[in-house]
């Protein structure tokens, strides 16, 4: 994942609506995930109001059937994260081969960062894909179910935690350049600072996913019921919205006003 702090796109475009962004997202794979999650959160939250029995009935059934939907999606995910594995194992295989090719040592290295960060994505989404399944009864585990979910935790913590270093990383950049003796334009300041903000927001966002990944693990080695604590359960509600809402704000902040801005050079 790149930390350069080149801003915008390499040449000037035309703008896209906010609809078009809109039909965009939907149009990839995570805008109709992201909806069903979002539905089903809401559900979740419905069954905390006082409710009678026919309307917490009806919640329940939005939920599982946004559960049933979104366990279906992930499997595309699934589909398009192997793509991208063998695509970026191919292409580090070809550099390996080409002993005359010019910084082929420090290309490798690039590659291979990447080609493992992108196996453990791909990791990530079959491990969650099978514990959707597992969980909707429609394939049994059995012993391998906390495995899986150990994995899918565990890849999830990883995949996090990088990027969440490269954020971190790339808002240093941003505060040097900022607090520096650097002569930059006001122009460009201006898009230093709207970059760092989404630098922020993908920090909260990857902060809450870390947290949920931890707390997993925890729940799955200490054996602890999450349905019987109602404090557990209103927790990881809370932290699985910060991460869905600022997942969100973060795709459209960064197409709506960050792709907008000119490019700048990296520092």
């Amino acid at each position: 994942m790149s930390t350069s702090l080149r801003i915008g796109g390499d040449q000037p475009s035309e703008p896209k609506s906010f609809c078009t962004h809109i039909v965009d997202y939907f149009s990839s794979a995570d805008g109709p995930a992201d909806l069903l999650k979002a539905i089903q959160l809401s559900a979740q939250y419905m069954q905390v109001l006082p409710l009678s029995r026919e309307q917490w009935r009806v919640a329940d059934s939005v939920r599982d059937a946004a559960s049933d939907g979104w366990s279906m999606l992930v499997w595309a995910d699934v589909v398009a994260e192997g793509t991208k594995f063998y695509q970026k194992t191919d292409e580090l295989i070809r550099v390996f081969c080409n002993p005359s090719l010019a910084q082929r040592d420090e290309g490798i290295s690039h590659l291979a960062k990447q080609t493992l960060l992108q196996g453990v994505d791909f990791l990530n989404t079959v491990s969650e894909g099978s514990l959707l399944m597992h969980n909707k009864k429609w394939v049994d585990m059995g012993k391998c179910a906390p495995w899986i979910c150990g994995v899918f935790e565990g890849t999830s913590l990883i995949s996090d935690g990088v990027d969440a270093s490269n954020q971190w990383d790339l808002m240093n950049q941003i505060r040097t350049v900022r607090q520096g003796n650097l002569v930059i334009e006001v122009e460009e300041i201006a898009a230093l600072d709207l970059r760092g903000r989404l630098c922020l927001v993908r920090l909260v966002k990857d902060g809450a996913s870390i947290v949920l990944s931890i707390a997993g693990l925890a729940i799955m080695l200490s054996g602890i019921a999450v349905e019987g604590s109602a404090l557990l359960m209103g927790l990881l509600l809370v932290l699985s919205t910060i991460f869905l809402v600022t997942k969100i704000f973060a795709h459209f902040y960064e197409r709506v006003v960050v792709e907008r801005l000119p490019p700048l050079p990296s520092f």
